[in-house]
């Protein structure tokens, strides 16, 4: 927001335009036009604010100036343009609000906007190398890892979404899980007294058609503030894949040659609802509302041809899949505040209570044909049932204390989870099912953390300094009623963090943060169920899984307060990451999380915005990491090391006719993950926009990876198996998505944060 405060000179008319252009802030650029020139004199000082920023906030004010005469000026034309990634500190934060690519567009596609952060061919999260990074949802976290968390953030739209903020090194006052940092990504409601709402629809275009369709709407008053969304989107996916791998069977080598497909086919519907209620001047009551349901059929098919070593087709397994992965989430929370005082003392409680079920359904059906193409045997049908119900309740105070010498945070939370799941595998035996016993069983997992923490900061001339610690007590046990496995582990850890930084001068600024940060094993990766691609290849739990420790250490640099410089450097032992093993008797691959002895990575990455044209602008993005960790082989361990390097190019240009076009190209090298070397790929999204209706109804068209090279392949780096794959997803989609707004205008929300992580 800009404010102008004009004194005339000699009676002349009033100010109404002034040239004036200035950098200061995130990276904003301000633009104030001139329309008329005369010959009286003008005193004129201008205070500029970003939107949303309050008066108590530091803001640029430009010195008083003598100008010429100005006669009645026709309009103050101010323009104001963010980059598109902005650092503070030791957080990174991405602005997507207005994008021009997000048309018919998932949270899961913009992640890949920020620096460092990729997103694999099994729809993992990774950052550093790693998916150990916890996300939350305007500051409260989500709850779900793994595939589930890929559903969800491809359930919620993209235009919905005002900006992530991706915390390198998390302080003392954030949960200790998450060894590769923290996302929090933030969406857009009103903050302004009165109503404001939102409704959209959107199709869009790959293999298959796609809907989306979104309303929602917030109401605020001078005591008590409501929104609430629905959502309904149907991001379905088609995986083209070919992967081989050699076997011993019957005291010879086998080559195995696979092709399969997999349809995703999702009917996606998400609800919030959300109220504040200011009960009195310095009392404050939350309550918030917000789930999914998930209606997820993955049909998948497999043709394995089984070649000799002189490449002689010995026979065709011929496969299909059905899974029917029915998903539920319902997570409500209560929240007080207390301000203690004006200076901005207060104190938070926050209750969650949450409630996640997942009802899985599968039948795989395999046949085998000769090498003339003739039946060979009976036909083999596995059928299995896997109800999963984890529950987690946590509740958690927090004591904000800012005193003009130091700012001190303290707060206690206990949690506790809940696993159950109880599968069983059937086998058709003369036209029955039979239980599977080797197959089948009861999964029973709770865990119970106590944690305390308290930081202090304080700024000294231009040195801001933060020291935090933690203190978590972690108690939990793994139980397998058949197999009569029985897991616990107790134990109580320290996790010091600490960050400094110091402004060389308006134009330079300099950042260190360290954190000692832990990882705990997802639930479904504890869990020692099995997840059937076709009889040669599955993914499997593994219960004998220990939590990750890391160190992260993290640098920035930023200069004119838009050139970034990070550096960072993490090492981990017990480090999680998938491993391949090789099944005796069944010849099977096995995909499971394991722990690896170590990791050291090493990490940099330079953004920097620049001009082409006018109303070209561009921020780019080069980064350049360094890994090194063993892996297990049929004789000891082997060390893998290898440099990679990523590139990324954001480009915004304004056409004519308020035409808005975003060109974005990103290019990753080939680079290490767990037992797998992924082979280098890229892709290029576009996308156009305006507005019309006076701003009221935003058009969006986009073009994701417009040349069809969002392919993923990777070779096994261990010799217990030589498998590799090559992946081609329908990612070359078209979208086009309708907004209106009417109301009060969109704004970031302000939330309260929570800590509690859960590995579902």
């Amino acid at each position: 927001m800009a404010e102008l405060l004009g004194k005339r000179h000699d009676g002349a008319a009033a100010l109404k335009s002034i040239d004036l252009s200035r950098q200061k802030g995130a990276g904003r650029r301000f633009t104030i036009k001139k329309t008329r020139i005369i010959t009286v004199l003008l005193y004129a000082s201008v205070s500029l604010r970003s939107y949303g920023q309050t008066a108590s906030q530091d803001s640029t004010q430009a010195p008083a100036m003598l100008l010429p005469g100005i006669d009645t000026l026709q309009q103050v034309v101010i323009s104001a343009q963010r980059n598109k990634i902005a650092v503070s500190g030791n957080k990174v934060t991405l602005h997507v609000a207005n994008s021009a690519t997000t048309a018919a567009s998932s949270v899961m596609d913009l992640l890949k906007n920020l620096p460092g952060v990729t997103v694999d061919q099994d729809e993992n999260i990774l950052f550093r190398g790693s998916s150990q990074l916890n996300i939350m949802m305007d500051g409260k976290m989500t709850y779900v890892s793994g595939k589930e968390l890929a559903q969800m953030l491809k359930g919620i739209s993209a235009e919905n979404i005002a900006k992530i903020e991706m915390l390198l090194s998390p302080s003392a006052e954030f949960d200790a899980a998450g060894n590769a940092g923290i996302l929090n990504i933030v969406t857009r409601k009103n903050l302004r007294a009165g109503y404001a709402a939102d409704l959209r629809a959107a199709v869009s275009k790959g293999k298959y058609w796609m809907t989306n369709e979104n309303i929602s709407a917030n109401f605020r008053g001078r005591q008590f503030s409501i929104s609430g969304s629905f959502d309904f989107n149907t991001p379905h996916k088609l995986i083209k894949g070919r992967s081989s791998n050699t076997i011993n069977e019957n005291g010879e080598t086998v080559r195995i040659q696979r092709d399969n497909e997999v349809a995703f086919k999702i009917r996606y519907y998400t609800y919030r609802l959300g109220a504040d209620w200011q009960i009195a001047p310095r009392h404050q009551l939350q309550a918030g509302y917000s789930g999914y349901k998930d209606d997820f059929t993955a049909p998948k098919s497999s043709v394995i041809g089984k070649y000799d070593q002189a490449q002689h087709l010995l026979g065709t397994l011929y496969t299909t899949v059905n899974i029917i992965e029915p998903y539920y989430y319902d997570a409500g929370n209560l929240g007080y505040r207390f301000d203690i005082d004006s200076a901005g003392k207060n104190i938070t409680a926050d209750a969650h209570y949450i409630s996640y079920r997942n009802y899985s359904d599968s039948r795989m059906e395999s046949i085998y044909h000769d090498p003339e193409g003739a039946p060979a045997g009976d036909q083999q049908v596995l059928r299995s049932t896997q109800p999963g119900f984890i529950k987690i309740r946590s509740f958690k105070l927090d004591a904000e204390l800012p005193f003009p010498a130091i700012t001190i945070k303290a707060g206690l939370k206990y949690s506790k989870v809940t696993n159950d799941n109880q599968f069983r595998f059937d086998s058709l035996v003369a036209g029955h099912f039979v239980e599977a016993p080797s197959l089948s069983d009861h999964f029973m997992y709770t865990e119970a953390i106590k944690a305390a923490y308290v930081s202090a900061s304080k700024k000294i001339g231009r040195i801001s300094l933060n020291m935090g610690l933690r203190l978590e007590d972690t108690e939990a046990s793994g139980h397998t009623v058949k197999q009569l496995v029985d897991n616990k582990w107790s134990y109580t850890r320290l996790f010091p963090s600490g960050s400094l930084e110091y402004e060389i001068s308006e134009q330079h600024k300099i950042n260190f943060a360290a954190s000692r940060r832990i990882e705990r094993p997802r639930y479904a990766n504890l869990n020692p169920v099995r997840w059937y691609n076709d009889p040669y290849f599955m993914f499997a739990g593994n219960v004998d899984l220990k939590p990750e420790m890391g160190w992260l250490f993290t640098s920035t640099y930023t200069f004119r307060q838009k050139y970034i410089l990070m550096l960072s450097y993490s090492k981990r032992t017990d480090f999680l990451s998938r491993r391949l093993m090789v099944e005796p008797g069944t010849n099977a691959v096995i995909s499971q999380m394991a722990n690896f002895d170590r990791l050291e990575r090493f990490d940099l990455n330079f953004t920097a915005p620049f001009t082409l044209l006018h109303g070209w602008q561009v921020q780019g993005s080069a980064g350049l990491n360094y890994m090194e960790y063993p892996i297990g082989q049929l004789h000891g361990s082997s060390t893998l090391s290898q440099w990679a390097a990523n590139l990324q190019l954001l480009q915004q240009i304004a056409l004519p006719m308020g035409l808005k076009m975003e060109c974005n190209a990103y290019w990753y090298s080939s680079e290490l993950l767990g037992v797998y070397k992924h082979s280098a790929y890229f892709f290029v999204d576009c996308g156009l926009k305006r507005s019309f209706l006076e701003k009221a109804l935003d058009v969006r068209l986009s073009l994701n990876d417009l040349f069809s090279t969002n392919h993923f392949k990777a070779t096994s780096q261990t010799d217990y198996t030589d498998y590799t794959y090559h992946n081609r997803p329908d990612t070359r989609r078209i979208g086009l998505s309708l907004t209106y707004h009417f109301g009060g205008n969109p704004a970031v929300s302000k939330t309260r944060r929570i800590e509690e992580q859960d590995r579902l």
